[in-house]
């Protein structure tokens, strides 16, 4: 999984981003973007990709994501620019 924040200004985050994938046969539970290379205050910085080598069930083709944080930012806005899944 790749993620993109934006470059736009205070467009980062510190909060927990959380992600669930939604495919045409079933769909993942809700996990943490995490990473073992970076602690959770490095990830979602402006103008930063990161990327998460994450192991999940197979939902076939993706119909959608849901993508939240948990706002324990004092400023919690996050302005995702994008995001792309491989398997």
């Amino acid at each position: 999984i790749k993620i993109v924040t934006s470059s736009e200004n205070d467009s980062d985050t510190d909060s927990h981003v959380f992600m669930k994938i939604y495919g045409e046969n079933d769909q993942t539970k809700r996990f943490q973007l995490i990473t073992t290379e970076h602690d959770t205050k490095s990830l979602f910085k402006q103008g930063k990709t990161d990327k998460f080598d994450i192991e999940l069930n197979d939902v076939r083709s993706i119909q959608k994501i849901n993508i939240a944080q948990d706002g324990k930012d004092l400023h919690p806005v996050w302005h995702l620019k994008t995001v792309e899944i491989q398997k």
